[in-house]
Parts: C-alpha cells; structure tokens; sequence
C-alpha cells in the first residue's frame, strides 16, 4: 500500500515573490556596481513591494526612465569608511521600514549581510525586528 504523497507548496518563482509571500511591503535595495541593470531589476521588484533605492554608488541615468518611476524613494550616500556602511544600510531600513534588505552587488553583499543582523533579520520566517 502506498501513502500519498504530501501536498508541497509552489515553489516561488522569484526572491521578491518569496518577501512578498513572508508579508513584505517594502524593499530597501541597496545598489553598487555589479549585479544586473537597474531597468532590470526594479520594476520586477516594484511589482511585489515598494521598493527604496540606496545608491552607494553613482547611478548610471542612461535608462532611468525605464525604472525611476518604479522606486518610492532614492537616496545617494557617500561614506567615508567602509565600516560605516552596515550601519547606515541598517538605519535607511528602519527609515523606510523596510521589511528585508537586498543587493545584488558583490561589493554590497557584506554591509547588507551585517545590517541584516543588525536588524535581526537573521531569523527563519521573520520579519527583521528595526522598526
């Protein structure tokens, strides 16, 4: 006799789908350079949550129409040393209330990783705890 099988969830398709279905209502993307085009990945971002942009580096307005009117907010920064970074990611997430923090940049990944703990956003199924 054979048991049936479990009833497994969808798998979601995208990063953002899977904050949305955790209750994510707003995204705080943090951009350097690297990683994919801005036309790319905000709108695709914007379709799920608000998203907030924090510019670490210059953004490069060359398509901006195609993505500007997708963020709710941008914020250029400049910071003077590198260990100051996790924690103005961290306090811009609690400005805007972000419900998660990403990046796709590999000179970000870091500092988003470090502000996310300091968020306590390390915890399974969580919201992170900066509001």
């Amino acid at each position: 006799m054979t048991r049936p099988l479990p009833v497994v969830p969808p798998i979601p398709v995208t990063l953002v789908e899977r904050l949305m279905r955790l209750g994510m209502q707003a995204v705080l993307f943090v951009y350097a350079k690297g990683g994919p085009p801005l036309e790319y990945v905000v709108p695709r971002m914007a379709a799920h949550a608000r998203v907030h942009l924090l510019a670490l580096t210059e953004i490069p307005y060359t398509r901006a129409v195609t993505w500007q009117s997708s963020v709710a907010s941008v914020r250029h920064v400049t910071v003077e040393y590198e260990t100051d970074l996790a924690d103005l990611i961290a306090h811009r997430a609690m400005e805007v209330q972000a419900g998660a923090v990403l990046t796709f940049s590999e000179s970000a990944v870091a500092a988003v990783a470090e502000a996310c703990t300091v968020l306590g956003c390390g915890r399974r199924r969580q919201r992170c705890q900066g509001e």
